[in-house]
């Protein structure tokens, strides 16, 4: 019995993405702590982390609710297939988690209960309609991670250029892994319609943007070194453009499902060396 409760446990952090929520709540730790130079503990921080927590796992719930048959093809390792998890359980989590996001955003100010209920429409139109298509799905979840670093200075009432930085940062990496991920997924899109980049263009032309795209993020670098003066930036942003560039050189070879996987991970790796580097540029 034990055993089966712990496998239930398992299953259900592989549908809530935990490494995902992780990431959320660490890169908002560094922000508060480092950054805004504010007690994280503070109970305003931490019910906007949980309310953000809640908001994402919601959005998890509903996008593999409407995704059941496309995930069944593309990964049928995932927890969410019908037999282990139901629709009616998919769609409960969904409403409860969005309604105690909602009720504490209420408590905290009504700037933030706006922001949780756009972003929980946001999320759900992304998951019904937008995510199939052409460009849209992936601009919207690159806006939406951006939001959840921004939104800190809701609570702060500070909003730093190093915030808005960081922003912008998980954005264009958000935006880049997006499109990884639809590369990963792209046989399954084509078979129930969807209109992705990498189903409407071939591979070659999806590099290329992929390609165009970290030449964009690269000068926001390098302009954001410039702004600051900072000489520790500018070596970092080199560093990080190494890192983008050896990332492109594996995106040139990469042909197979498995090579995009590894790809999506490195992303997730990118994120927190890039917080972790301009975090280090706020005591440079």
């Amino acid at each position: 019995m034990f055993d089966a409760i712990l496998q239930k446990a398992k299953l259900r952090l592989r549908l809530f993405r935990l490494p995902n929520l992780l990431i959320i709540a660490i890169t908002q730790y560094l922000i508060v702590h480092f950054l805004l130079l504010d007690n994280f503990w503070h109970a305003n921080y931490l019910l906007f982390v949980l309310s953000t927590l809640l908001i994402a796992a919601a959005g998890y719930a509903i996008n593999d609710y409407f995704d059941s048959a496309i995930d069944s093809h593309n990964k049928p390792h995932r927890a969410w297939q019908p037999f282990k998890v139901s629709s009616y359980e998919l769609l409960s989590y969904y409403c409860l988690f969005n309604f105690l996001a909602w009720l504490i955003a209420f408590v905290l100010n009504s700037h933030i209960l706006t922001l949780c209920l756009l972003t929980s429409f946001s999320l759900f139109i992304y998951s019904y309609r937008l995510k199939k298509w052409f460009f849209i799905g992936n601009i919207i979840i690159a806006l939406l991670n951006a939001t959840a670093v921004a939104s800190l200075g809701l609570v702060a009432q500070n909003y730093p250029l190093e915030l808005w930085a960081f922003a912008s940062f998980a954005a264009w990496l958000t935006l880049l892994r997006e499109i990884i991920k639809d590369m990963e997924d792209k046989e399954g899109d084509a078979i129930y319609g969807s209109k992705s980049m990498a189903v409407v263009w071939k591979a070659y032309w999806v590099k290329n943007m992929l390609y165009f795209i970290k030449v964009l993020f690269a000068l926001q670098l390098f302009y954001f070194a410039w702004v600051w003066k900072s000489l520790y930036f500018f070596s970092f942003s080199a560093f990080f453009t190494g890192l983008l560039l050896f990332l492109a050189l594996r995106i040139r070879k990469a042909q197979f499902t498995k090579d995009y996987s590894s790809l999506s991970l490195w992303y997730k790796i990118l994120i927190l060396i890039g917080f972790i580097g301009l975090i280090a540029n706020h005591y440079g």
